[in-house]
Formats: C-alpha cells, sequence, structure tokens
C-alpha cells in the first residue's frame, strides 16, 4: 500500500474542526479489526472512498463554500457534493466523494454489486488513486472552510 494513502477519516474531522455534526460516517483505506487469531488489518484502498454526514443544524453559509470548494478543486480525481432529503425525517445527509462513483450508480446497481464490490473487482486502481488524491483535496478543502471563504 502506498505512503501517501488518506486515511478515511480526513474530511469528516475537517467538519468536527468548522461545525458540530449530528452524524457521520466513512470509508477507510485500512481497517485492523479484533479477529479469533488477533488483531487483523485489511487493506480497503482498491474501493473508493466516501464521507456522509448531517450537520446537528444547518449551516447554508459553510455548505456553499465547501461546495465551491469541491467544485473548484483540481486533482487526479474529480470529487462531488451530493445531498440526501431523508424526509420525512429531519435534516439533510450529504455525501462527499469521487465523481465517478456517482456517475456509475445506473451501471453499478444494474451490475448487482456493491459499489465497494465493483469497484474492487473492477477499477482497483481507481480507489487507490482516489484515497491518493485525497490527502490534497482535504488540504485544499481547509484552505477553503477554515475559516469558511
Amino acid at each position: 500500500m502506498s505512503k501517501n494513502l488518506a486515511k478515511g477519516d480526513e474530511i469528516v474531522s475537517l467538519l468536527r474542526e468548522v461545525s458540530e455534526l449530528d452524524w457521520a460516517r466513512n470509508s477507510f483505506s485500512r481497517v485492523v479489526y479484533r479477529a479469533a487469531q488477533g488483531e487483523v488489518a485489511e487493506d480497503r484502498s482498491a474501493e473508493p472512498p466516501y464521507t456522509s454526514f448531517r450537520f446537528k443544524s444547518e449551516q447554508p453559509g459553510l455548505l456553499e463554500a465547501l461546495g465551491r470548494a469541491v467544485k473548484s478543486y483540481t486533482g487526479k480525481v474529480d470529487w462531488v457534493l451530493v445531498s440526501h432529503d431523508r424526509s420525512p425525517s429531519a435534516g439533510i445527509n450529504w455525501t462527499i466523494c469521487p465523481k465517478l462513483t456517482v456517475g456509475l450508480d445506473a451501471e453499478i446497481r444494474s451490475s448487482g454489486l456493491t459499489v465497494q464490490q465493483y469497484f474492487r473487482e473492477r477499477m482497483p486502481e481507481f480507489g487507490v488513486s482516489a484515497y491518493e488524491d485525497m490527502v490534497d483535496f482535504v488540504a485544499y478543502l481547509r484552505q477553503c472552510t477554515v475559516p469558511a471563504c
């Protein structure tokens, strides 16, 4: 595994610095868990990264700044900020992920595979590239959101 890979929780950490989150979930490039035989490390860098979150209270200014930063970033990977309305529940879930994962959504669903399985089996190099790019992407987001630009 490359030494320049993001761990996967960098975006969540940045968001927690600028606002209180109600909920968050993200992928990891490497996972360590306890099994019967002891600690087991699993390389998940072939699966594309994502960060999903919901603010404790709506943050229109921060979301605008974050959206502008995501759109204006130029790196090895194009990233997007997408929303998911939770109606009838309150709040909006947001996800930051590589644009390609959203662009291939219909193809992935028709394949019968999860996003993770699809990329692991068909495009394993993409996940590694995305985790490598995530290091620079998060540094760029930090410039544009702390304080919000």
